[in-house]
């Protein structure tokens, strides 16, 4: 068995192991990131699987049917917190146990099943201690069901923290949750595509966005347009990036073909670099972090700041 220590963490997020946090390392300790490599077999069995999905996938991102769908299903997440005020009420239905998963180019099997949402525990651990401890107001857009936002708003309870989404449910389940517990969080409804200008940023704010961006196919315009205008303090990205992965490696081919089947949003790193090259932001890091579930890494870090 190979696993994934604090000396490959690092690896992954670019940085000196003295960067990480006890915070973050307490994490890292507490779940088995261990795994095995495929045997030749397993991993052309593997390949198959992933090939059939791509072919008979039919979902298309950012298409107006997925509003109902969000609308749905972040409602099921809702009537479950009301009626028991469960912790499972958090959690995505789309993060479910996984035997392989991506990790540094190859398929992998791991030996804990939750290996994807234990490894974003981690990822989310380490930005709140290494960028987001140092503001005053956190603000996460698209924050669906709250998966990250709640964690959050728990290790900083002397924060303003604020959520958003495009759907209503998931607002309210965002607002019940932080009265139930007496949280200083509130969400309200934004539209990445069409943002709202009135929209407040305070001075000490980070912006935050975990897996949201990736859902509107591209048009991200608008929204980067509306951080410029609202100048937050740093902006943090964790999506999927197309322009990261390398065309000749097969496993990470395979994810190109699906990320631009689904629609999945192409073209942000590089609208980035050019905002950064003609002096309207800095552009502190663009990190893959080499990680991923069976058909595509949704994890790259990018983080950047308007200037």
């Amino acid at each position: 068995m190979l696993t994934v220590g604090l000396k490959e963490f690092s690896e992954h997020f670019g940085c000196e192991e003295s960067e990480i946090s006890n915070k973050t390392k307490d994490i890292i300790q507490k779940y088995d990131f261990s795994y095995k490599e495929c045997s030749q077999e397993e991993r052309d069995e593997i390949i198959n699987q992933v090939l059939d999905k791509i072919k008979n996938d039919k979902q298309e991102i950012g298409s107006p049917i997925r509003t109902d769908i969000w609308t749905k299903g972040w409602g099921e997440n809702l009537t479950a917190f009301n009626e028991n005020h469960s912790e499972e009420a958090f959690t995505p239905k789309f993060i479910r146990p996984s035997e392989v998963i991506r990790l540094n180019g190859d398929f992998v099997k791991p030996n804990d099943l939750n290996f994807e949402r234990n490894f974003s525990y981690v990822i989310r651990s380490y930005l709140c201690e290494n960028y987001l401890i140092s503001y005053k107001n956190i603000h996460e857009f698209g924050s669906g069901s709250g998966f990250h936002l709640i964690p959050i708003t728990r290790r900083f309870p002397d924060k303003n923290i604020f959520g958003s989404d495009f759907v209503q449910t998931a607002v309210d389940l965002i607002n019940n949750i932080a009265k139930h517990y007496d949280y200083n969080l509130s969400a309200s409804l934004f539209n990445f595509i069409q943002p709202n200008s009135n929209y407040k940023i305070p001075e000490s704010s980070v912006v935050c966005t975990f897996g949201a961006i990736e859902q509107i196919a591209s048009k991200f315009d608008n929204f980067l347009d509306f951080l410029l205008e609202k100048k937050p303090e740093l902006c943090i990205h964790i999506e999927p990036a197309v322009e990261m992965y390398d065309d000749k490696n097969l496993v990470d081919s395979l994810a190109i073909k699906f990320h631009r089947k689904r629609g999945y949003s192409e073209g942000m790193i590089p609208k980035l670099e050019a905002m950064d090259n003609s002096g309207k932001i800095k552009l502190l890091k663009i990190k893959r972090l080499n990680f991923g579930s069976l058909m595509f890494e949704g994890f790259t870090l990018m983080v950047w700041k308007p200037l």
